[in-house]
């Protein structure tokens, strides 16, 4: 999801997610820290127990810089790698697409490069006729590039949840040119159940008559949501179809893909494509019969 300015449930969301990520050595400082006041107390009654003290404090205080030194190198890193490997996905994606208008800035939700790099690819080399996808952004325009090129007509259907996401896409689209290979559907969340699963999911009506999707992209509702999609999906897909998920690091994400594993047995499998955070599964409706309560039809609760 590309957008200058998210919504605050997301930017929570953004701030938790760094706030961990230095949770770990800033308890390990912490601790440190601890230990030296703990250290100093009993200490206090010793002759030197002062110049011990102050000996472990200068101990503490180059321990403490040696750690967030570490801390800071390694980020500084990580980050320098990643963004010069998605410089080299965004080079490669603007040579080959030659779009009209350059590309929107990578926002905080939007899909990593190298996932826009696999959808351009599964586009042109599978050539869907029909894709959906859950939540809009940039991929749509990536993939919609993608359909112009392949010249064979295809349409992508976006579910958004979010009328801000939607209008912000629609007018990408617009600006590109590419309007005409996508219909992006406002779906807010519902309650929805199937196969006796309840959770809050698109709104179904967009829906309606929707069959042979060849490549479903799974990059929404919220992560706790994702859960419902193949079990209300897998009726609109067509036979053979590919499947690819973002944000398969994540814990909520691999319970989804343990339960859809186990729902449709010999249907659906990992393919070798993916990444880290990642992955493409292809879907078989005929390669193995599947979980009989999968096919229970879905229904709208309110």
């Amino acid at each position: 999801m590309n957008d200058p300015g998210p919504p605050v449930l997301w930017t929570w969301r953004l701030l938790k997610t760094r706030i961990l990520r230095v949770a770990r050595p800033a308890l390990a400082i912490c601790a440190l820290w601890l230990a030296w006041a703990l250290a100093a107390l009993a200490l206090r009654d010793r002759e030197d127990g002062l110049f011990v003290a102050l000996l472990l404090l200068g101990l503490c205080v180059v321990i403490s810089a040696a750690m967030a030194g570490l801390v800071w190198y390694l980020t500084t890193r990580r980050l320098r790698a990643r963004d010069a490997t998605e410089l080299t996905h965004l080079i490669w994606l603007n040579q080959v697409m030659q779009p009209r208008r350059p590309l929107p800035p990578l926002g905080t939700w939007t899909a990593n490069p190298d996932l826009l790099v696999a959808l351009w690819r599964l586009i042109r080399d599978k050539r869907p006729a029909r894709v959906l996808e859950l939540g809009s952004g940039l991929s749509t325009l990536v993939m919609a590039h993608a359909l112009e090129q392949n010249q064979e007509g295809g349409e992508i259907v976006s579910l958004e949840s979010h009328p801000h996401f939607s209008a912000l896409t629609r007018r990408q689209l617009a600006e590109h040119g590419l309007e005409g290979h996508v219909r992006v559907m406002d779906a807010p969340l519902q309650k929805q159940s199937v196969a006796g699963r309840q959770g809050l999911w698109y709104a179904l009506s967009p829906l309606e008559g929707l069959a042979d999707v060849e490549l479903l992209f799974v990059d929404g509702p919220g992560n706790r949501e994702r859960v419902m999609a193949l079990f209300l999906l897998h009726g609109s897909l067509a036979a053979k179809a590919d499947i690819v998920i973002d944000d398969v690091d994540r814990p909520e994400s691999r319970r989804m893909l343990n339960l859809w594993l186990d729902a449709f047995p010999g249907q659906l499998y990992r393919s070798g494509d993916g990444a880290a955070k990642w992955a493409v599964f292809h879907w078989r409706r005929d390669a193995g019969p599947g979980a009989a309560a999968a096919t229970d039809a879905p229904s709208t609760r309110s």
